[in-house]
């Protein structure tokens, strides 16, 4: 529905954008490398046009948003991105030291394309080229590889509704047991109406509408009919407990975030006992979604109640501090403070000992992943 309306709407609305739109803001210059011995970054993508991923009743859903196209970053996303990995420069600038080296690095994205550029940006950021890799004294750019497995079997960086059968059948079954309040029911019967998915996806989808209504926003179209009253408020309440209920229980938390948990593991045993690897390797990096940073929160249960914002990132900081290896979960929602939030894990301090991380999170972690198959 590409009229020349809503073109024109779209001008004028993200003029204020272009020219008033706040960047995020940047950490403080302070040494945080005292200590630190591995960084494990997974960051969300920059601001994107609205995505395929949309509800049936979507008016817009085959608008085109040419030239950047339907999911890919904006140009103000591109920047976020690029000033994402500035920022951890400034943070980790005495851990990593100025050269890059393909062993210091293992960076993975999910396969898609929003993600691949967000990771392809933010490594611009972090590792810009000294004298001797600059290719052109025009380009402040250097070639970085990159790696990322196949969308419906990535079970590190994947969504599991789409690589793990049993986790839509728990995750259905939670979600038709809930008891809801008379105010939630008649909502989400509201939504259902309006949107076109049936009443459990409604419940089970309410963060894709609430996006796909934002993205719109954000392009200056013009709202549903059926909006007032559910927008904003209400409708990202329940987007932000949609992202709440993906490890609401050990089972889902497992299946959601507890693989990603389970390599962030292995790789910082190995880096400890000098089997990693190339073993003077310091950073993975990791270009995801959301859904991702929501759910790995919601597994080591510090999620923040809140959104996960475009470019916002969970640092997962390895230190060895007067004799004893432990681990330190941030929060950098790149909106607001500048610095990232420390989290406390349930049962532990914000320095979480290495032993009782692992004892913490034993139940969350998969066996392997046949954990997925559905039992007959």
């Amino acid at each position: 529905m590409e009229t020349a309306n809503v073109v024109a709407l779209n001008f004028i609305c993200l003029l204020p954008i272009l020219f008033c739109y706040s960047l995020p803001l940047t950490s403080s210059d302070y040494d945080v490398s005292e200590g630190l011995i591995l960084l494990h970054v997974i960051h969300r993508h920059g601001d994107r046009t609205a995505d395929t991923t949309t509800y049936p009743n979507d008016p817009y859903k085959n608008y085109t948003f040419f030239p950047p196209g339907v999911g890919q970053l904006t140009n103000i996303g591109k920047k976020r991105m690029y000033e994402v990995g500035k920022d951890l420069r400034r943070r980790y600038n005495n851990f990593l030291g100025e050269d890059y080296y393909p062993d210091i690095l293992y960076a993975r994205t999910t396969d898609v394309d929003r993600t691949k550029m967000s990771l392809q940006l933010s490594l611009a950021g972090l590792f810009p080229p000294d004298q001797k890799s600059q290719l052109d004294p025009q380009l402040n750019w250097q070639p970085i590889p990159y790696n990322y497995e196949p969308w419906k079997t990535d079970h590190v960086l994947g969504i599991a509704s789409v690589f793990c059968p049993k986790y839509n059948i728990l995750s259905r079954q939670y979600v038709e047991n809930l008891n809801m309040t008379i105010k939630e029911i008649v909502l989400f019967n509201y939504l259902s109406t309006h949107t076109g998915f049936d009443l459990i996806d409604t419940i089970m989808k309410t963060t894709i509408i609430y996006s796909a209504l934002k993205t719109q926003e954000e392009w200056g179209f013009e709202p549903p009919s059926w909006i007032p009253g559910v927008w904003e408020k209400p409708l990202k309440e329940l987007a932000i407990k949609n992202f709440a209920r993906l490890t609401a229980t050990k089972e889902l938390a497992k299946l959601a975030g507890g693989f990603f948990i389970k390599k962030v593991l292995a790789d910082t045993m190995s880096k400890i006992n000098g089997s990693l690897i190339p073993q003077n390797r310091k950073l993975f990096l990791y270009s995801a979604h959301d859904y991702n940073l929501a759910s790995i929160l919601g597994t080591l249960g510090v999620f923040p109640n809140k959104l996960p914002n475009y470019g916002s990132q969970v640092i997962i900081e390895v230190r060895y501090v007067d004799g004893e290896y432990g681990m330190q979960i941030l929060f950098q929602d790149n909106e607001g403070d500048p610095s990232p939030e420390l989290l406390t894990i349930p049962g532990c301090t914000p320095f979480c000992p290495l032993n009782d991380f692992i004892k913490l999170t034993n139940e969350i972690i998969p066996e392997d992943e046949s954990v997925c198959n559905i039992d007959v």
